[in-house]
């Protein structure tokens, strides 16, 4: 399965990277084909275009672009009994459902700057406002349990 959203920009190779994919999703669940941030990687084999597929080491955060296997994504939903993040840090918290993140890169698609994000739209619509200190503190303390988790897991599910 193929999962894109409408404000992304592609590259002229991306047909040879579709064509490829299938293989690869025989074998892993889960292919990103876009990210918000670079991130720790390691490669693991060549890909179409001069790309190369790596393993990604944490999330690179967004939901632009991605294929997921039947599998993986029976997997995605068998561990999401509740949704409790959306859907781009469920996805990013590998270490809880155990899907490992993988990668094209240099990513095949990107954002496209000449379409504004919703998400924006709605926090500049609701007036958001920075957490207070102790919400701050929270969620600092939070993601640096989530990072300890995280490095545990890629330490032992080490390709």
């Amino acid at each position: 399965m193929l999962i894109l959203e409408d404000d992304l920009r592609v590259a002229d190779d991306l047909a040879d990277v579709l064509d490829w994919l299938p293989d690869i999703l025989a074998e892993r669940d889960f292919v990103r084909l876009a990210g918000h941030f670079a991130v720790p990687s390691r490669d693991l084999q060549p890909a179409p275009g001069g790309r190369r597929l790596v393993r990604l080491s944490k999330g690179p955060w967004n939901t632009l672009a991605y294929a997921i296997s039947p599998r993986g994504a029976q997997r995605l939903l068998d561990s999401c009994g509740v949704i409790a993040w959306p859907v781009d840090q469920a996805l990013d918290r590998f270490f809880e459902h155990g899907i490992i993140p993988y990668a094209v890169l240099p990513y095949p698609i990107t954002v496209d700057p000449a379409h504004d994000s919703l998400l924006d739209a709605d926090v500049k619509r609701s007036g958001w406002k920075p957490p207070r200190r102790l919400e701050r503190w929270r969620l600092k303390l939070r993601r640096h349990g989530e990072s300890i988790r995280r490095r545990i897991y890629n330490w032992r599910a080490a390709e």
